[in-house]
């Protein structure tokens, strides 16, 4: 499986979720809570609203849109409650020395 380097682990405060552009793929939020990290697609499934940049907020591994109240797992993507009913896309993580690497397939 093809990988796309996302940073560094020094990169990435707890919490705090970062974009990363994957060929094929678009944007994809990549983020450390609870000390492991996880990777899914930036979009609400609902009416695809930015789950980054100002309009997602993350709860221990609980991410909800702001903007209709969607919830997802970002562990594996499934729909925890709020209008959505098709789960986020989840992306395989994994580190490299000091590199995170996120899965393409």
């Amino acid at each position: 499986m093809p990988y796309v380097s996302a940073g560094k682990v020094s990169d990435f405060d707890d919490d705090e979720p970062r974009v990363v552009l994957m060929p094929g793929k678009g944007a994809v939020a990549v983020v450390k809570a609870d000390g492991e990290f996880y990777a899914f697609s930036n979009y609400c499934t609902h009416e695809g609203t930015s789950l980054v940049f100002g309009y997602g907020d993350l709860e221990g591994k609980k991410m909800t849109c702001l903007m209709h109240n969607a919830s997802f797992n970002i562990e594996d993507g499934r729909v925890l409650g709020g209008p959505s009913d098709e789960p986020l896309t989840t992306y395989t993580v994994r580190i490299e020395g000091d590199d995170v690497m996120v899965g393409r397939d």
